[in-house]
């Protein structure tokens, strides 16, 4: 009980704390609080996000049976979970050779929401939310242009992908670093 009244206060504590911060430093804030809580992997707190180390069974019991199930090569060899929601496709990926299959990764098209930013905002946007990033925006070799955070105490990537640099983003690909 003293556990839930002290993590309700820290979200107040958070809460108010945020809305007298400069947007730049909101990144910095919820890492700086969730690491010294002792709760580093709040990030599974996200709708999505909490699906990140789970087995597939365990998504599908939550999620429902996915528009598609498969394998595939694209970035790396792995097993997928296909989902469509708030208009845009999510995709759950585990690694070749995983047993049990576990989503270590997931990548999210336009119009899905993520760490409370929704997928088609421009980089400027994510920035306001998110605060500077780690990397980017530079130009890779498929031609499109990215920005990367690495969030949680490093615990996970976070790299977004648009056509320009000043262009609405077109999906978000984001993977655990530390599976447990």
């Amino acid at each position: 009980m003293r556990f839930r009244i002290t993590g309700l206060l820290l979200v107040i504590l958070l809460l108010l704390v945020m809305a007298f911060t400069p947007s730049g430093g909101l990144k910095q804030l919820a890492e700086d609080v969730l690491s010294t809580s002792g709760e580093s992997s709040s990030y599974t707190g996200d709708p999505l996000l909490k699906f990140l180390g789970r087995d597939f069974r365990e998504i599908k019991d939550n999620m429902g049976e996915p528009v598609q199930e498969g394998y595939s090569s694209w970035y790396g060899p792995h097993h997928y979970l296909l989902y469509s929601k708030d208009d845009g496709n999510i995709r759950f990926c585990s690694p070749e050779g995983a047993r049990p299959r576990e989503a270590v990764s997931l990548i999210a098209g336009r119009g899905v929401e993520v760490l409370g930013v929704r997928v088609g905002m421009t980089f400027t946007e994510i920035e306001q939310l998110l605060g500077q990033p780690d990397y980017g925006p530079e130009p890779r070799s498929d031609k499109l242009y990215y920005i990367d955070y690495f969030l949680f105490d490093g615990q996970l990537y976070v790299s977004f992908s648009a056509g320009a640099p000043d262009g609405p983003t077109s999906d978000v690909f984001i993977k655990k670093q530390q599976i447990q």
